[in-house]
């Protein structure tokens, strides 16, 4: 074991503070807060960044939280040497917010260090099948693809291969690999499954009210009745056609225009009739009797004796009166002005109908010529033929439609078939892969049974069920007689933790294994058995006890330091 890395000094300020130097096989002895937890979080801390056993919890990182492991605001720290010279540490500084700052941490070059028993206890307390996998991984972990297809039928062989080659990574064991292609196939048979019932749901939607499929002898004749119909069309557009005027529509034009002339033609002369008489310079003359009328207005304002125009005496005229008399006089020309020019707007009216009239006449008199001289010609609905051809296409289109539903309604069968066989022989993958599990705990199971108890006192007869009922499980504890015992005293489980982290790890020349269980009050002489059996474990071992183990049968090479 010298020959081995271990942990050869360690010291920081965690509680009450540690400075030590240890061997590979050290018992820690003392009462409760003697700082024995102190020794092995400082290892934790200085070697790997945490700490156990913190706050309930088995694997601390947090900083505020392994901040209170220290002396308050100040520096946390943890130093360890190795016995080969190289040293690693780890400081925690607080920052002025009240938190920490990102840990210094300093580790040797190519050296790794694990804690089994710590990692055994994280896997313990998840699921069941969580620790059933772990422990297959430990109990085959040097299979071979070969062992697994030799034990797989002939048929799986490919499917295993392809569905393996993922997870063919540096680290991963041939027994992982199985697990997750087992795993795989069970996800991949539940999706095959999952999509052939969408296929059937969707073939069901499909056939409902689908009609007969057509031949392809009926899809042609469509073809050729869409292909006759457009080519009756088409020459029917193109054949030249002579115009020929529409001289009932003419006729109607002519008439109503020649109506409309008529009408205006009245409406003109009796707006002429209700103009009354006037003088032929009207307008100029209501003019001028404004004018005079502004003066005659103005002279009787003034009161004035004389004209205002010519200062002539006014005599005994009432000036008032002319004015009043101009005003009516204004007032009637202006009618008549207003008369005159309705009159003029009628009369245009009426000359500008007459001549459209006339045009429409002189139009259909000659269209009634023309038809006398053009050739009749039977008349041909093209619309009629327009109305065929969309028949015939849409014929066509609903017969093709219904040959693709029939297309895609036996691919959709198809589908179902081939997904039914994928799940089916994924399924078939899940339990012959199943079946290789069981076959290799089989041979596995008392192998690892007999590398636990190698680490364990002998009076713990150390048994593990992964099968039961032909159903996965996963039970172990200690035979007391034909019982086996699964609800195990702190004690008990303290003791079976580290034979499972020494039978489970895998000795590494770059690794450094540290072997400290929870401390349990074992009594002096299963202290010592235990110690015994921890001899040969592949590490450094640091036991916690409040007790001295009995030495009377006690191996050599164990450093008791006694705390507190």
């Amino acid at each position: 074991m010298s020959s081995k890395l271990y942990v050869a000094k360690v010291r920081s300020n965690v509680k009450k503070g540690v400075d030590l130097e240890l061997g590979p096989r050290v018992l820690l002895v003392g009462p409760n807060g003697s700082g024995k937890t102190s020794v092995q979080n400082a290892i934790e801390l200085a070697t790997n960044g945490y700490a156990t056993d913190v706050e309930g919890r088995v694997k601390v990182k947090v900083n505020h939280a392994l901040g209170r492991l220290g002396p308050g605001d100040q520096l946390l720290w943890a130093e360890a040497e190795l016995n080969d010279g190289t040293k690693a540490s780890w400081k925690l500084r607080p920052n002025k917010k009240g938190g920490f700052h990102d840990p210094d941490v300093d580790v040797p070059q190519g050296v790794r260090v694990v804690f089994p028993v710590a990692d055994v206890r994280e896997v313990l307390s998840g699921s069941p099948e969580t620790v059933r996998t772990w422990l297959m991984g430990r109990v085959a972990s040097d299979l071979s693809e070969q062992d697994i297809l030799d034990r797989l039928p002939d048929t799986l062989h490919a499917a295993y291969s392809a569905s393996a080659k993922p997870f063919r990574q540096p680290g991963w064991s041939e027994i992982d690999v199985l697990l997750s292609v087992q795993e795989v196939a069970k996800k991949e048979a539940r999706s095959a499954e999952a999509d052939a019932k969408k296929a059937r749901q969707m073939i069901e939607m499909m056939a409902e009210g689908l009609a007969d499929e057509p031949t392809s002898a009926e899809i042609a004749r469509a073809e050729k009745a869409v292909m006759d119909a457009e080519n009756e069309y088409n020459d029917e557009v193109k054949r030249p056609r002579v115009y020929v005027p529409d001289t009932e529509r003419l006729r109607s034009d002519a008439m109503e225009a020649v109506r409309l002339f008529q009408k205006a033609s009245e409406t003109a002369g009796l707006a002429k009739a209700a103009i009354p008489p006037m003088h032929p310079s009207e307008e100029a003359l209501i003019e001028f009797r404004g004018k005079m009328a502004d003066v005659a207005e103005v002279t009787a304002n003034l009161k004035s004796q004389v004209c205002l125009v010519c200062d002539g005496p006014l005599g005994v005229m009432d000036i008032s009166y002319k004015a009043k008399l101009l005003r009516n006089q204004n007032a009637a020309g202006a009618a008549a002005v207003q008369a005159a020019k309705i009159y003029k707007d009628k009369e245009q009216e009426a000359t500008r109908l007459q001549a459209a009239a006339l045009k429409l006449v002189e139009a259909f008199q000659n269209a009634e010529k023309m038809a006398q001289t053009v050739p009749q010609q039977p008349e041909v609905d093209l619309r009629a033929l327009g109305d065929v051809v969309v028949q015939t296409r849409s014929h066509m289109n609903e017969l093709k439609l219904q040959k693709r539903s029939w297309t895609n309604l036996r691919s959709a069968k198809d589908d179902v078939k081939s997904l039914g066989s994928k799940a089916a022989r994924f399924e078939e993958l899940v339990v012959a892969a199943a079946d290789v599990v069981d076959e290799l705990l089989k041979t596995a199971h008392k192998k690892f049974e007999k590398a636990v108890q190698a680490f364990l006192p002998a009076e713990d007869k150390f048994t593990m069920i992964l099968v039961e009922n032909k159903k996965p499980v996963c039970r172990m504890g200690f035979k007391r007689g034909s019982i086996l015992h699964t609800a195990l005293s702190g004690a008990e489980w303290a003791r079976l933790t580290l034979a499972l982290g020494c039978a489970t790890y895998k000795p590494d020349e770059g690794t450094l294994a540290i072997f400290t269980p929870e401390e349990r009050a074992f009594d002096s002489e299963t202290l010592a058995t235990v110690m015994n059996a921890l001899y040969t474990a592949p590490g450094q071992v640091i036991l916690q006890s409040p007790n001295f183990p009995d030495t009377t049968n006690l191996l050599a090479g164990w450093q008791i330091v006694k705390l507190g």
